[in-house]
């Protein structure tokens, strides 16, 4: 059921907000090497770090409050001990500005943050990479 469900969120998302992207400087992190593979898959990025000012070719933004659109995907790199900070970001969001889900990368989890995240209406993938399920779950670029 939960292999279903990603796929359905992935093939409707269109924006992806990415939480500690890095840039060009860092090309060698998976911070920069993930949001670059799944851009390749048509989806818009939305880089947020306030060390950085692009990645990508795609302005960067500080904080998640400073985004101009919904983000359907918020993608997180950043250690787990940071995501209660990331909800409370999160929740201090207008209600039609809070991502649809938000997505732990490989490694990241945090149980109490991701129940507050659901009680939000929030949905949530958690120890997971976004890289590899973009390349399970959709065609390939350039295949169709």
């Amino acid at each position: 059921m939960q292999d279903e469900k990603i796929k359905k969120w992935l093939e409707q998302a269109k924006t992806i907000a990415v939480y500690g992207m890095q840039d060009e400087s860092r090309p060698e992190t998976p911070a920069y090497q993930i949001p670059k593979h799944v851009q390749q898959y048509g989806y818009v990025i939305y880089p947020v770090n306030p060390k950085i000012q692009s990645s990508l070719g795609c302005k960067a933004y500080a904080k998640l409050e400073e985004l101009p659109i919904r983000p359907d995907i918020l993608n997180v790199f950043r250690k787990s001990e940071w995501i209660p900070k990331i909800v409370d970001e999160i929740q201090a969001l207008p209600v039609e500005k809070r991502p649809f889900l938000v997505w732990l990368q490989t490694g990241i989890s945090h149980v109490a943050a991701e129940d507050q995240l659901r009680e939000m209406g929030i949905e949530v993938v958690s120890n997971e990479c976004l890289g590899v399920a973009v390349s399970r779950f959709l065609p390939k670029p350039g295949s169709d």
